[in-house]
């Protein structure tokens, strides 16, 4: 797993707008966990998944470019589609900031959204997960984030 410099990803979450990419239809999910705590932080937090209209009370996008204004940044916590194909259309949003949550299946296969972010003067945030970073987080994640090897600021 790669190191994930702490203060990029501070600051990542000093960003309020969040546009989340994958967020699941089933409360019980762990993406759902994570959106529910960037709520719950006074994120204005804002669903893309094409097969939900409505997740917590929140209109759901069907894509990234349906979004008016754009969102600050994206998480994208997806398996259903390649990485690159969603980067690309985060950059054509506009969008400059975006976390790739650890463990999606083809963050080490197709490593062409890397590329794409460089050339597009994107900020990425791969290889962790941001429930490590943000304050106050359970221990659970705390340790975690300890032994995933997050660097200190």
């Amino acid at each position: 797993m790669e190191k994930t410099d702490k203060t990029k990803a501070k600051q990542f979450l000093r960003l309020k707008r969040i546009a989340f990419i994958g967020v699941s239809g089933k409360a019980k999910d762990f993406s759902r966990m994570l959106f529910n705590e960037l709520i719950n932080r006074s994120y204005e937090v804002i669903p893309v998944n094409p097969l939900s209209a409505e997740i917590e009370g929140r209109t759901c996008f069907k894509s990234i470019g349906d979004i008016i204004p754009a969102a600050d940044a994206v998480i994208i916590f997806t398996k259903a589609r390649p990485i690159a194909e969603l980067v690309s259309q985060c950059i054509n949003a506009g969008v400059t900031n975006i976390w790739v949550q650890n463990g999606q299946p083809n963050i080490n296969r197709d490593t062409s959204f890397r590329e794409l972010c460089e050339n597009n003067g994107v900020s990425l945030i791969t290889g962790c997960c941001p429930y490590m970073f943000l304050p106050g987080a359970s221990f659970i994640h705390r340790l975690h984030g300890f032994f995933a090897g997050v660097k200190a600021e």
